[in-house]
């Protein structure tokens, strides 16, 4: 009897985890304007770290293997009407890179990303990289 409420309670558990990502992912996406719900993504990588004080990171990396060129190209054509920034990344924003996204990054050299510094702390940011060759786009939240 405890297995099967043992397997129930993990399998509803893994339904909320997964969809709790996506719900972050677009929340985050809806506050620069981007809408990923046309398009099909999978999860890659996920770390969700978060503190009792309410430090932590947010990190997700997002592929489109199924993306057709022109549903690519609408996710481009949002960031850049949101207004991003074309790689290579500026040297201001690169410094504030940590962990999975700054190597992510580093060796991009095409691409598109929008960033939000919070303007009360500087060292707290949101950022989302797109590459289109690459078909990914990763979104960063850190916050001391």
């Amino acid at each position: 009897m405890r297995f099967p409420l043992f397997r129930f309670v993990f399998l509803i558990s893994l339904a909320l985890c997964f969809c709790s990502c996506q719900d972050r992912v677009g929340r985050i996406c809806d506050r620069f304007g981007i809408n990923l719900q046309r398009i099909h993504y999978k999860v890659v990588e996920k770390t969700d770290n978060w503190y009792p004080n309410g430090d932590g990171e947010f990190f997700v990396r997002l592929s489109f293997p199924l993306a057709l060129k022109e549903e690519l190209n609408d996710v481009s054509n949002q960031m850049k009407n949101a207004g991003a920034i074309e790689m290579p990344m500026l040297v201001q924003h690169s410094k504030r890179m940590s962990g999975k996204n700054a190597q992510f990054v580093k060796n991009l050299d095409t691409g598109l990303y929008l960033i939000d510094v919070d303007k009360s702390d500087s060292r707290n940011y949101t950022i989302i990289v797109f590459n289109e060759a690459r078909k990914e786009l990763v979104i960063q939240t850190i916050v001391y």
